[in-house]
């Protein structure tokens, strides 16, 4: 299949789409938040084994020992490994704003689902429709309305 400069357009401006998604999701306070989005919990967890096997794999290579002191002194010798422990900060910032984008995906599908099942069906009771109750009774009191007015 041969892809024109339309299609790459296209995928292009889908990837600034997600791009500026992504970044509106890092203003999200959504995205920080340990109880409403597990997607940070995960990312600090991932993130973990990075400066582990960072200190871990130059201890190996020296022929130094698996003790807890030769990490430290290997930190204080080599500063440059203490930027491997922002490593689970950075994986939780980055997994929490996807897990917003996720999350706000699926509330946009849930309001089309809403709004389509008020359009096609506005008199049947349907779950994904919030306030069916509130609307079904508003309608009942316009009909009684028009009724009393004589329409």
């Amino acid at each position: 299949m041969i892809e024109t400069d339309e299609d790459q357009a296209e995928r292009r401006r889908g990837r600034i789409a997600v791009a500026r998604d992504f970044i509106n999701a890092l203003a999200n306070p959504f995205t920080y938040s340990l109880h409403g989005n597990p997607e940070v919990l995960f990312g600090f967890l991932w993130g973990i084994p990075i400066p582990i096997f960072a200190i871990l794999t130059h201890a190996h290579g020296a022929g130094s020992p698996f003790d807890p002191a030769i990490w430290t002194n290997i930190l204080q010798r080599h500063p440059v490994y203490i930027l491997f422990f922002l490593h689970p900060i950075l994986f939780a910032v980055v997994f929490g704003a996807l897990g917003t984008m996720r999350a706000n995906r699926e509330w946009h599908i849930q309001e089309l689902l809403a709004h389509s099942m008020e359009t096609n069906f506005p008199t049947v009771d349907n779950p994904f429709v919030k306030n069916d109750k509130w609307r079904l009774d508003e309608e009942r009191k316009i009909r009684e309305h028009d009724t009393d007015c004589g329409r």
